[in-house]
């Protein structure tokens, strides 16, 4: 199995970084409209969709939308598991805190998993292609 190195894991986030202050900004300036007196539906309305957007899109398909540009996605790292939708939110959220800093495992693993990755016991893999 090939695993992506780190570059092309960055460019996927940037990627999705994109597609996230798009989903923020949408949110936000329609948000006030549709609730103008309740700050707290605001920031759900808001918050939601965005912490929702990679760990539904890793459920639902194994890889956001910067991944499936460049190919990649993420599986359970026992072949036989499907990814859960928990292990999914765990996941982002432990990317989220860590940031950059998770990626740095990726120098000490042989699969280049992140702590991220560690932690949910998932692989970031090219799915379509084999080691020869």
């Amino acid at each position: 199995m090939i695993y992506p190195k780190l570059n092309l894991r960055l460019k996927a986030a940037m990627i999705d970084s994109i597609f996230l202050a798009t989903i923020l900004y949408s949110t936000a300036y329609f948000s006030y409209d549709i609730f103008p007196d309740n700050l707290y539906l605001r920031l759900i309305m808001i918050f939601l969709p965005s912490l929702s957007y990679e760990p539904v899109l890793l459920y639902f398909t194994g890889s956001s939308i910067g991944h499936k540009i460049y190919k990649i996605g993420v599986t359970h790292q026992n072949p036989a598991k499907k990814l859960n939708l928990f292990q999914c939110y765990i996941r982002y959220i432990v990317k989220i805190l860590l940031g950059i800093f998770s990626l740095l495992f990726m120098f000490f693993t042989n699969k280049r998993q992140s702590f991220h990755d560690l932690v949910t016991a998932t692989l970031v893999i090219f799915p379509t292609k084999t080691e020869n």
